[in-house]
């Protein structure tokens, strides 16, 4: 898991601009010179298609610039990934110039986490670039964290599993049988969960064998 860190100087970082060349935008380019960053302008004609280069997009590096008023066709489904956590595959800034809350709403379902108004005036761009990129590594913290809890989750019928053969084997009761698997799994030094896990295979392969044993002494008898 990330471990967060609060960026403040973007030197080195590409800003992906999807947007039509305007006056609106035009100080944008330069200003995120002056910062250090290198700007690629994505879709130079109002017929052309936006194409991301997803494949080499990195949010360690990569920043979006998105225009909430651009009309050209592209498919922004495929911006974010599977499931409602999921976050876009760098930061996103959203480009404002008509402010309606339907493209207000869009640029967030993108995963716009800092807005840039327009006509883009230099003196803001860096608080957008604060912002967007910190709130996003922000977000990508707790989106781990999420996906750490749900897969706990998941994993909580092995551990009852674990639990209820302890029980069987030993005839005591669950919450002794749970703190012994806790306590041998901080001796195996792992998650109670792998423990857990552990410990059912070596059952069943033992159960396995048992019966293998039986069949062969049944056959001989």
């Amino acid at each position: 898991m990330k471990t967060h860190r609060l960026v403040q100087n973007f030197s080195g970082y590409r800003a992906l601009i999807c947007a039509l060349p305007e006056r609106s935008t035009e100080a944008l380019a330069p200003t995120l010179k002056k910062l250090g960053l290198q700007s690629e302008l994505i879709g130079h004609s109002p017929a052309a298609p936006v194409v991301l280069p997803f494949e080499n997009i990195n949010a360690d590096r990569d920043i979006l610039f998105i225009d909430g008023d651009m009309t050209l066709p592209m498919d922004w489904r495929c911006l974010r990934g599977a499931g409602r956590s999921a976050l876009p595959p760098a930061p996103v800034v959203g480009l404002v110039g008509i402010e309606a809350p339907s493209r207000l709403k869009a640029l967030l379902l993108l995963g716009a986490t800092a807005f840039l108004a327009k006509p883009v005036y230099g003196g803001a761009v860096y608080s957008a670039l604060f912002l967007g990129v910190n709130e996003y590594n922000r977000k990508e913290i707790l989106v781990d964290a999420v996906d750490v809890l749900y897969e706990k989750r998941r994993r909580r019928a092995v551990v009852i599993k674990a639990v209820v053969s302890l029980m069987n084997i030993r005839n005591i009761d669950e919450d002794v049988a749970y703190d012994l698997l806790r306590k041998e799994s901080m001796r195996a030094r792992l998650s109670i969960e792998d423990y857990c896990e552990y410990m059912l295979g070596l059952r069943q392969e033992q159960d396995k064998n048992e019966n293998a044993h039986g069949e062969r002494q049944a056959l001989k008898g």
